[in-house]
């Protein structure tokens, strides 16, 4: 016969182990393999790859940004009061100054785009990052 403290603690573990598998559940499912029968390559919100920038004709680093993943271009809101940070861009690990050096970048040249978030790019290159960064790596 089980008693009621027996079963108490039964049903707590069970209450637990439903909340572990409810909170874990969704990760265990989210990949980033296309749906069985799709050739799409997979994609990431942060990142975009060369094959993403020559499947469609852009003219400049920008565009294809804007058209990829527009969210990366749109500020986030103030980081600061009296000195509210801008995106900035890098190319290969050097810094080239604000959105607007997008338009100079032809995507041709590009292996890859990073999108870092204001804590990610603080934390990288500094308190003047607040705003992000969108890293560039060129194809050598």
């Amino acid at each position: 016969m089980i008693t009621s403290r027996a079963l108490s603690t039964l049903t707590h573990r069970a209450a637990r182990l439903g909340f572990v598998v409810a909170l874990l559940g969704p990760l265990a499912c989210a990949g980033t393999k296309p749906a069985s029968g799709s050739s799409a390559p997979p994609t990431s919100a942060a990142v975009i790859q060369r094959n993403e920038l020559l499947a469609r004709e852009f003219t400049n680093l920008f565009d294809a940004i804007q058209a990829l993943r527009g969210n990366w271009l749109r500020d986030r809101g103030s980081d600061s009061f009296s000195k509210p940070t801008a995106i900035q861009v890098y190319l290969d690990n050097q810094r080239m100054g604000g959105l607007e050096q997008l338009r100079t970048i032809s995507p041709r040249t590009v292996a890859q785009v990073r999108r870092y978030d204001g804590i990610e790019a603080t934390s990288r290159w500094g308190m003047d990052h607040g705003a992000g960064v969108i890293a560039i790596t060129t194809a050598r």
